[in-house]
């Protein structure tokens, strides 16, 4: 033992960088048992946070000061003559190298291990600005060792890949950065390539899964992707530290090979591996490239532009760095350069041809566990519906197919967004995501239609059924008028008028066609129902599980607020005959003394540039404005000509019962509606104006 780990060196270092390590725990302490010290009121999620895998007090100083030791333990390796010196000294480079390792390893940790027992001697001093029992027994032993354990994990994985980097450059400037960004690189080049294939290949997106991959590639990032919060007496992950550590010591021996064959004479070159000057030269093109994308992804016809001037930018400076010099115009440079952008140009050309297969990977029905998905038309407008029946899995699956299958269409225009995410028997989770599905897919899709009709997607009556009229209380809003002089409040209604609101609107969802639904037709104002149940009530009925329905908690009366809106057009007769009968439907439309309609132009793409949008007239008429309103849609489900597409603005001179200035007009609503939809009078305005 004593021929691969030298004591006296040991000793030697701890006595050499003791104020580094004192830095440490100061680091540590003033992050921690400092803050718990002055607080006058510790609270539970202070000390949750303290005691988790996601403090990012911690992340930060365990990367920090690990690369920090790895560059101050081999900074001899920066000049000649020193390692000259050291490699004269009695003993091998194995024993040199497994030395200067464990010395950092210990100056590091040692600092968090004293820290964390403080905290433990120090818990009778937090006790009393404690604000709860429960935070009281967070404090306790096996909490404490397992976060400086998993700190210790974080502590070995940063500082393993940190003397990676020390080991291939040879100035310590450029020992630490590249240690600093040796830690970073895994992350950063699996979300460069996340990019490229976000761009390119249809229908792929960044998701949670990514992030949570990305995440895992280090301990002190996977800290926040676990969030294993030791406080409350969360397990140890084991399986996951036993993974960091293993990699670990695979980085360590790579390391000492690198250590091994590294020449002496090279101390002081940027770099003392050829192979990576040329690397650092890649990485330099290549992300600064990645980011010159980035930034204009939607704008293609400048993507190339863009990519060109962050690559030559970035390679530029990276060249200079690793060649010592502002000199660099020579035949190798041109070389080196060609080949970097000839790697990137590959890139891009593999996820345009989808080389992998990607664009148009689904899986098979029989992997699929579950599956959610989020559409405007179809189930919930706002979140996400979760599918399990076979039949309806299937139909998503089809449908995913349809949307590959009809990709030309579905980028040439407007669409709808789709976003899928099928969750597989083996755990893992495979997601797509479509900006731009087009309408006329979903006009004509029977496994959508069959989708919507389902009893698994089509539940919102079912939910509506859950307020009674007596408990209930009912009120409208409306859509067409900013002002809340309209809006009709609870008090207006009697329990026989609210409970007839409620069976309209519940038999108009239940009679609601899959085609009413993808009109996307404008919705005239919006129906509310809550009801206050108690916390007994709330759980006894699961109400918790509701798709539709959202809850929040009443702390005046220590109830639970049940909430559901509804957008309604004159698609819903039931509830519009009510409205009539009731006289409730003329307050909730346009009237001609607080605002008026214009019609606009839209903005459109012609010959490589934008036309922009111009009022053509304004409506003031409320019987026009009312004929205008029935026929517009948000989006249509079909082709419109460029020509036969306006849109309409609903001005107001009130603004949540607030009048203001008859030249400072609200603009509450914007939609649109076909010119052939116009009434004659109208259209004659819009000729003239054009």
């Amino acid at each position: 033992m004593n021929k691969i780990i030298s004591m006296p060196l040991l000793k030697e270092n701890v006595k050499r960088f003791w104020g580094f390590s004192f830095v440490t725990f100061l680091a540590y302490f003033l992050s921690t048992n400092f803050v718990l010290l002055l607080s006058d009121n510790i609270y539970d999620d202070t000390l949750s946070t303290m005691l988790s895998t996601s403090f990012f007090g911690y992340a930060i100083f365990n990367i920090l000061f690990s690369v920090i030791a790895a560059t101050i333990l081999f900074s001899y390796l920066s000049k000649v003559n020193s390692t000259t010196v050291m490699h004269t000294m009695p003993f091998s480079r194995l024993s040199l190298y497994v030395t200067n390792y464990l010395s950092g390893i210990l100056l590091v940790i040692i600092p968090v291990l004293i820290n964390s027992l403080l905290m433990l001697a120090f818990k009778s001093m937090y006790i009393p600005n404690i604000m709860s029992a429960s935070a009281i027994n967070m404090i306790r032993f096996a909490s404490i060792i397992k976060m400086f354990c998993w700190n210790a994990v974080v502590i070995i994985f940063s500082y393993s890949i940190a003397v990676l980097g020390t080991m291939v450059s040879g100035t310590t400037i450029i020992q630490f950065l590249t240690a600093g960004a040796f830690n970073a690189l895994a992350p950063v080049l699996w979300l460069s390539a996340q990019a490229y294939a976000s761009i390119y290949i249809y229908g792929f997106n960044f998701t949670d899964t990514i992030w949570n991959k990305v995440g895992s590639m280090h301990p002190a990032t996977n800290g926040f992707t676990q969030n294993v919060r030791f406080a409350y007496g969360e397990a140890f992950p084991l399986k996951s530290a036993l993974t960091y550590l293993v990699i670990a010591i695979v980085i360590i021996i790579l390391a000492f090979v690198a250590y091994k064959y590294r020449k002496l004479e090279t101390a002081g070159d940027p770099y003392v591996f050829k192979f990576m000057k040329y690397f650092i030269a890649f990485l330099f093109t290549y992300l600064p490239a990645t980011l010159g994308l980035i930034i204009v992804y939607e704008e293609f016809n400048r993507q190339p532009l863009s990519l060109a001037i962050f690559a030559i930018v970035g390679f530029v400076i990276g060249w200079m760095i690793v060649n010592k010099t502002f000199r660099i115009i020579n035949k190798e440079t041109f070389i080196t350069f060609g080949a970097c952008v000839a790697i990137i140009a590959i890139i891009i050309a593999a996820c345009q041809i989808d080389i992998l297969g990607l664009e148009k990977k689904i899986p098979d029905a029989n992997e699929v566990e579950m599956v959610s998905y989020h559409c405007p038309y179809i189930g919930n407008e706002y979140g996400d519906e979760y599918l399990t029946d076979p039949q309806n899995v299937n139909s998503i699956l089809t449908v995913h197919k349809q949307i590959i299958d009809a990709k030309d269409d579905n980028l040439e225009g407007d669409g709808q967004i789709m976003r899928i995410k099928y969750f597989l028997k083996n755990g893992k989770v495979f997601s797509r995501y479509y900006y731009a599905v087009s309408t006329e897919l979903f006009k004509n899709s029977k496994e959508l239609e069959s989708l919507f009709e389902s009893k698994e997607v089509n539940n919102i009556a079912n939910e509506v059924s859950i307020f009674n009229a007596e408990k209930s209380d009912v009120s409208f809003s409306p859509n067409l008028v900013s002002t809340s002089l309209y809006t009709m409040d609870n008090a207006l209604f009697t329990t026989k008028e609210k409970e007839a609101l409620i069976s309209a609107i519940k038999k108009d969802l239940e009679e609601r066609t899959y085609q009413e639904a993808i009109s996307h037709r404008v919705a005239y104002a919006m129906i509310n129902l809550s009801m206050d149940v108690t916390p007994e009530e709330f759980e006894k009925n699961n109400y918790a599980n509701l798709k539709y329905v959202n809850n929040y908690e009443v702390y005046e009366t220590e109830k639970i607020r049940l909430y559901l809106n509804i957008e309604f057009n004159d698609n819903y007769e039931n509830l519009m005959a009510l409205l009539k009968q009731m006289n409730i439907y003329e307050k909730l439309m346009p009237r001609e003394e607080y605002g008026y309609i214009e019609i606009i132009s839209p903005y459109r793409y012609n010959e490589n540039e934008y036309i922009g949008e111009k009022t053509l007239c304004r409506v003031t008429d409320t019987d026009l404005q009312r004929d205008i309103v029935s026929k517009a849609c948000y989006t249509y489900v079909e082709p419109i000509a460029p020509d036969d597409l306006l849109q309409i603005a609903i001005n107001s001179y009130d603004f949540n019962g607030i009048e203001i200035q008859k030249d400072d007009i609200y603009v509450s609503y914007y939609g649109n509606v076909r010119y052939s939809d116009l009434p004659e009078s109208v259209k004659e305005m819009v000729d003239s104006a054009r």
